[in-house]
């Protein structure tokens, strides 16, 4: 069991270098009450951002209010916390919402003023300069938006779109460890749906029956195989040419869900969470859609090379 756990644990280089975000990335997607890294923390004067107003669109939002800290304004003679502070956006196309964010600033890194030519660093020790690069989401206005895309929640189906949606809760709430809980849960329930949409889209694209029949094989009834085998064995045959790039979009799945979750931080089980997400975006609704358009162009063709 040690042994396993050491397996499953993650490198020391993916701790230590979590992904850094962009000022406009943690504004407008970064969970709440989760360290989250920037190259370097200054808040933008424009950024792009849903309009759950009037435009139901997304729309670029420009700074209404440079950062504040919290309480600056009080009388009582009580010093404001210098690291908490409060940003505000307004949507430009209808003047009328507008999304205030309060983050606290967590950490600095030291950086040096000016590159320094090598032959005169020598007993020259370099200026450097504080720039902030930790920061937490402690609030926001209007609360963080819960979309599931109208295809994606027919396909899933009620059962399946009620556990995303509290993964997504979870998500945005800084649960990292319970989004993947109920994500892992969504893709055991619909493990042969993912693989039997990837063998109908090999299907639709001529892929030799052998193939597909390999990927349906995976979900055999007659025998119990757990989701995490299905998904390799699925993945495993998947054709090439079918791949979002170089992505394999059935082994990804697996590799996420048969990843141990032992020493992973909250921040990491909601990359993991989020890229689950698009791979389940991208199979039952691109994937669905893109197997219906063909199939319905096959038969269009066929019924007019019949009437001829």
């Amino acid at each position: 069991m040690t042994e396993d756990r050491n397996k499953q644990k993650p490198s020391t280089q993916e701790t230590e270098n979590p992904k850094r975000l962009s000022p406009e990335e943690f504004l407008t997607t970064s969970p709440l009450f989760v360290t989250v890294k920037t190259e370097e923390f200054k808040v933008p004067d424009r950024i792009a951002f849903h309009c759950s107003g009037e435009c139901k669109a997304t729309t670029d939002w420009f700074l209404v209010y440079s950062e504040t800290p919290l309480g600056s304004g009080a009388s009582r003679g009580t010093p404001p916390d210098e690291t908490i502070k409060s940003v505000a956006y307004h949507c430009f196309r209808c003047r009328k919402m507008t999304l205030t964010v309060v983050y606290r600033e967590i950490g600095k890194e030291e950086r040096p003023v000016a590159t320094v030519p090598s032959s005169f660093s020598r007993g020259f020790k370099v200026p450097t300069i504080p720039v902030l690069t930790d920061v937490m989401k402690v609030g926001q206005f209007p609360a963080p938006r819960i979309v599931i895309p109208q295809k994606l929640e027919k396909n899933l189906g009620e059962d399946a779109v009620e556990l995303y949606r509290k993964a997504m809760i979870c998500r945005n709430s800084g649960f990292g460890l319970a989004a993947v809980g109920y994500m892992r849960r969504i893709v055991e329930d619909k493990t042969n749906e993912l693989i039997e949409v990837a063998a109908a889209f090999a299907e639709a694209h001529h892929v030799k029956s052998e193939t597909v029949a390999k990927m349906r094989k995976a979900i055999d009834a007659d025998k119990y195989t757990p989701y995490e085998t299905k998904l390799k064995i699925a993945g495993s045959v998947f054709p090439k040419n079918l791949r979002v790039g170089d992505v394999n979009p059935l082994d990804l799945l697996f590799r996420y869900v048969s990843k141990g979750l032992h020493g992973l931080s909250e921040l990491e089980c909601i990359a993991i969470a989020d890229e689950i997400r698009t791979v389940f975006t991208y199979v039952f609704e691109n994937l669905q859609a893109e197997i219906s358009d063909r199939r319905r162009f096959v038969d269009t063709v066929n019924k007019l090379s019949k009437s001829k």
